[in-house]
């Protein structure tokens, strides 16, 4: 808001001096500032608009809604405030100060630039065509897609579950149970319990013996048990043993699988066998 009313301070001052005894009032500085923000952070992105064509001579009436880039939608409103404000100075009845729209746009393109919001938004480009591509069947599109934006950032869990879930849905099971596994880790160092929990869960369903390292699958399985998730604790428990079934913790576990399903699941014949 700031720079948009020096920059009209300093137009007027040039072309209408007449108009500097009067205050300038309103948020649409701030407003375009936010705008020109937009641009540089989301300049894939489409905006839906309103129009209205109307050719009298030609029998045309026609009005709607639509959706265009919005980089188009918001260069269309940059020129419209310009025209506007070179029309306006030096002219009676300066009712808006355009000029204003003006200086406020492109502050916040500056200062979106100066907090890399653009790296930003390339990042973010990758990951909405993903999903775009997730959305269309197209496993592969979104494989590549998801692929790029974690290479621009590596720490993002659910994208990471995403690349998981399309190469799981491409019949690639040995890519997808990697990426469960560091979705999983990766929440884990993030104190994301509950996420890795409904991740291993989710792993678990789709790929066959799904098991991750053993300390880290016992860790989920235990908490699992903690959080009354029985019967996915149960799953965990099972792929333990059949990953690890020499390991000085199976004896363990087994007692873990008896009691639950003896305490928790009412089945003593299947405690039994434990």
């Amino acid at each position: 808001a700031a720079a948009g009313a020096y920059v009209h301070t300093a137009l007027t001052a040039h072309y209408s001096p007449e108009y500097l005894q009067y205050g300038v009032i309103g948020a649409s500085g701030a407003t375009s500032g936010i705008l020109g923000a937009y641009l540089v952070r989301l300049y894939f992105s489409r905006v839906r608009v309103a129009y209205w064509i109307f050719m009298p001579f030609q029998g045309v009436n026609r009005a709607g809604r639509t959706y265009v880039p919005v980089v188009f939608a918001v260069i269309f409103w940059f020129v419209l405030q310009g025209v506007r404000t070179l029309l306006q100075f030096g002219t009676e009845g300066m009712r808006v100060a355009y000029s204003v729209h003006l200086g406020g746009f492109a502050c916040g393109v500056v200062l979106a630039l100066c907090f890399k919001a653009l790296e930003e938004g390339r990042a973010e480009e990758h990951l909405v065509a993903a999903r775009r591509h997730f959305e269309k069947a197209d496993w592969f599109g979104a494989q590549a897609e998801y692929a790029e934006y974690l290479a621009l950032k590596e720490g993002d869990v659910q994208a990471r579950a995403g690349l998981a879930r399309a190469f799981l849905a491409g019949g690639d099971k040995v890519r997808s149970r990697t990426h469960y596994a560091d979705a999983i880790q990766m929440s884990l160092k993030k104190g994301e319990r509950d996420t890795a929990e409904a991740l291993f869960d989710e792993a678990a369903r789709h790929i066959p013996n799904f098991a991750l390292p053993e300390d880290l699958h016992l860790d989920i399985a235990c908490g699992m048990e903690r959080t009354l998730k029985y019967r996915s604790a149960m799953c965990a428990y099972e792929h333990f043993v059949w990953k690890y079934p020499l390991s000085t913790e199976a004896p363990f576990v087994l007692l873990r699988m008896a009691g639950i399903f003896e305490k928790r699941l009412r089945n003593p014949r299947e405690a039994f066998s434990c």
